[in-house]
C-alpha cells in the first residue's frame, strides 16, 4: 500500500515537469498545428491538414475544440498524454514485474529529458506513445479490445506507429505471451484502421512540393544511431558537441541498456530492437522516420527495462541510490528547461510593426509568424519557402501595398524587394509603398 501511494506523487511530478516550459513561444512545426487546429469547419480542417501536414488528424482534432490563442492550449493534449504515458507504463510493467518495478519504470519515464520536452510540444508524437504503451500493456494481458483502442490512437497520431505495432506483434508471438496465430491476427488487425483514411493520405502526398515539404534526415548509420540514442536519453540539449564525447555517452547508455534488458522480459527488448530496425528499413525505402522525434516510443521501453533492473537489485542501497538519481534528474530537467526559450519574440515585433500594417496586405512564410500576427490578418502565401508569393504576381500596374514579415530560417527566404527593410533577429520585415 505504501508503494502504491507513490504513484500519485510520480504523476504530479511528471505533470509539474511538463508544465515548466508549456508557455514558451511556438516553434515552426507547432505553428502549423495551430493553423490546422484553428480551422473553422470540417472542410477547411481537412484542406489545411492535407496542404500543410504529413501526419494523421487525431492531435489536431483533440486540439480543435480548445481556444486557439495561447501556447498552453495548443500543447495541452501533449502534456496530458505525457502524464498518461507515465501511468500507462506503470500499468504495463506491473503486469510482468510487480509494483516496485512498475514504480521505478514510471519514475524513469517521468523525468526522461526528451520525453519531458516532447510532452509540451504541440505535435502528435507523445499522444502516439500513449496509445502504444497502452497497446503494450494490453498485449501483455491479452486484452485485445484495449490493444485495438491503443493502436487506433497511435496510428491516427503518427503513421510510423505501425512499425512499433508490427515489432510488438512479433515480440508477443515469439516470446510466448500469446499463441502465435492469436498474436499475429489480433496484433496486426488494427493496421486496417487506416484504410478509411487512405484517400486523405494520398491527397496529402499530392501536396508535397507545392504547399509543404517532407522532412529530410541523415541516413541510418552508426553515427546517426549514436546521435539518436544519445538524444533520446539526454534530450536535445544534453548531448556533447564533440563526436568522441558522444561516443562515450552512447557507450555508457548501451552498457546500462544491455544490463537492464537482460533482466527484462523478452517482449521488451524484441519490441525495442524491432522498432529500431523497422524505422531504419522504412527510411531506406523512402520514409524519413529514422530520427529521435519518430523514435520517442523507445523511451518507455528503455524506462521499463531500467525500472525492472533497479527493482530486482539485491541491495537496498542501490535502489535508494537509483531513487535519488531519478529525483536529481528531475531537478536538472527543471533547471535546464526554465528560461530556455530561444524562439524570437514575434509578439513584441508585432506590436512594433502594427502601425505599418494599416492599409497593407500582410504576407508571411511562417505559420508561427501568422499565429503571433493573427490580429493583423496575415496571409501565409509562401509556406516552407515554396512558390513565388502574392507580391511576385503583382505586376507594374498593381497598386497593392504589402508588409512582408518573413522568417529567414525558412528555405528560400526572405523575399527581398522594394521598400525599407529591417531585421529583428531572424524575422525580416519589409514594407512597400502605399
Amino acid at each position: 500500500m505504501r508503494e502504491r501511494a507513490i504513484l500519485p506523487v510520480l504523476l504530479l511530478g511528471a505533470l509539474g515537469l511538463r508544465l515548466v516550459a508549456v508557455a514558451d513561444r511556438l516553434s515552426n512545426d507547432e505553428g502549423y498545428t495551430w493553423l490546422v487546429a484553428s480551422s473553422h469547419g470540417a472542410g477547411t480542417f481537412l484542406d489545411r491538414l492535407a496542404a500543410f501536414e504529413n501526419t494523421p488528424p487525431l492531435y489536431y482534432l483533440l486540439t480543435w475544440p480548445l481556444p486557439d490563442s495561447g501556447e498552453p492550449w495548443l500543447r495541452l493534449v501533449s502534456v496530458l498524454a505525457g502524464v498518461g504515458c507515465v501511468a500507462a507504463l506503470w500499468w504495463a510493467v506491473r503486469a510482468v514485474a510487480g509494483e516496485r518495478a512498475a514504480l521505478f519504470a514510471a519514475a524513469a519515464l517521468a523525468v526522461a529529458p526528451y520525453a519531458v520536452s516532447f510532452s509540451d510540444y504541440a505535435r502528435g508524437f507523445i499522444l502516439a506513445d500513449l496509445g502504444l504503451v497502452i497497446a503494450l500493456g494490453a498485449a501483455l494481458r491479452r486484452r485485445w479490445w484495449l490493444y485495438a483502442l491503443g493502436a487506433a490512437v497511435a496510428l491516427y497520431s503518427e503513421y510510423d506507429s505501425a512499425l512499433f505495432l508490427v515489432a510488438l506483434t512479433g515480440a508477443v508471438a515469439w516470446s510466448g505471451v500469446a499463441p502465435r496465430r492469436e498474436a499475429l491476427t489480433r496484433g496486426l488487425l488494427p493496421l486496417l484502421f487506416l484504410v478509411p483514411w487512405i484517400p486523405e493520405i494520398v491527397r496529402a502526398g499530392d501536396a508535397t512540393g507545392m504547399t509543404k515539404t517532407s522532412p529530410i534526415y541523415p541516413d541510418p548509420s552508426l553515427d546517426t544511431l549514436r546521435d539518436v540514442v544519445v538524444r533520446l536519453t539526454f534530450g536535445e540539449h544534453g548531448t556533447a558537441h564533440a563526436g568522441g564525447l558522444r561516443w562515450l555517452q552512447f557507450a555508457a547508455i548501451a552498457a546500462v541498456l544491455v544490463l537492464a534488458f537482460r533482466r527484462a522480459p523478452r517482449i521488451l527488448w524484441i519490441t525495442a530492437a524491432g522498432t529500431l530496425v523497422l524505422h531504419a528499413v522504412a527510411h531506406w525505402l523512402g520514409a524519413d522516420v529514422f530520427a529521435p522525434r519518430y523514435l520517442t516510443e523507445l523511451i518507455p521501453l528503455g524506462a521499463a527495462a531500467i525500472g525492472i533492473w533497479i527493482a530486482q537489485a539485491h541491495m537496498k542501497q542501490l535502489r535508494v541510490a537509483a531513487a535519488v538519481a531519478l529525483a536529481a534528474m528531475g531537478v536538472a530537467v527543471v533547471v535546464q528547461r526554465s528560461g530556455a526559450d530561444d524562439e524570437p519574440d514575434i509578439a513584441a515585433i508585432a506590436r512594433v510593426i502594427a502601425p505599418a500594417a494599416d492599409g497593407r496586405t500582410l504576407l508571411t512564410n511562417s505559420a508561427v509568424v501568422a499565429y503571433y500576427l493573427r490580429d493583423l490578418k496575415p496571409r501565409l502565401d509562401r509556406p516552407f519557402g515554396l512558390g513565388p508569393g502574392l507580391e511576385a504576381g503583382c505586376v507594374a500596374s498593381c497598386r497593392a501595398s504589402f508588409l512582408v514579415v518573413d522568417d529567414i530560417r525558412v528555405a528560400n527566404s526572405p523575399r527581398v524587394g522594394p521598400g525599407p527593410a529591417h531585421l529583428f533577429g531572424p524575422i525580416y520585415v519589409r514594407s512597400t509603398r502605399k
